[in-house]
């Protein structure tokens, strides 16, 4: 497969306890073009995404900016807001593009 040559600033992500799918959400860098985009990956890309975020803010701290709301007896819902974070920005090389990888525009 092809590599990607984008960049995203993440400003969210969200995901399910019975689901192994994550949704991103962020601006999508393309040369001189951006846009906001959304996409899914799965829960190992996204470890791939925080170690990224970790590298690029020195204080990175997961707990800080995840949140959880109890959706079901049995089910919790985590989102996270990187909207206060200094360097948000990620190319999406961690993606490792795959067949299992989803962009989602409007």
């Amino acid at each position: 497969m092809g590599t990607i040559n984008k960049n995203i600033s993440i400003s969210s992500f969200v995901f399910s306890s019975k689901d192994n799918d994550v949704l991103i959400k962020g601006t999508e860098r393309q040369g001189l073009l951006s846009f906001d985009s959304e996409f899914v990956i799965s829960q190992s890309q996204l470890n791939a995404l925080i170690n990224q975020l970790q590298k690029n803010n020195e204080d990175f701290q997961i707990e800080n900016h995840l949140n959880s709301e109890r959706v079901d007896y049995d089910e919790e819902l985590y989102f996270a807001d990187f909207n206060q974070l200094a360097d948000k920005n990620v190319h999406l090389s961690f993606t490792n593009y795959s067949p299992n990888y989803k962009q989602i525009r409007a």
